[in-house]
């Protein structure tokens, strides 16, 4: 392989890595402002999320098989 090739192929992983990081850093920014002001705007606890995992495993018995395949795409 010519020493042009690797340091393009280089320069081109090296950016998209920038380009995926910096867009997984704003997704994740993202989802904990919806989160924050979801739970503002209905009065929710800090721990809305887990009250809600919480709920989830009583209704099922605390089957843990029963929540792996829940939680599964088809």
């Amino acid at each position: 392989m010519d020493r042009e090739n690797t340091g393009g192929l280089w320069d081109s992983v090296k950016k998209a890595a920038f380009v995926i990081g910096s867009g997984l850093f704003f997704l994740v920014g993202f989802r904990n402002s919806v989160t924050w002001h979801l739970q503002s705007f209905w009065g929710a606890s800090g721990d809305f999320w887990q009250t809600q995992w919480t709920k989830l495993h009583l209704a099922l018995g605390g089957n843990e098989a029963a929540l792996f395949f829940i939680g599964q795409k088809p």
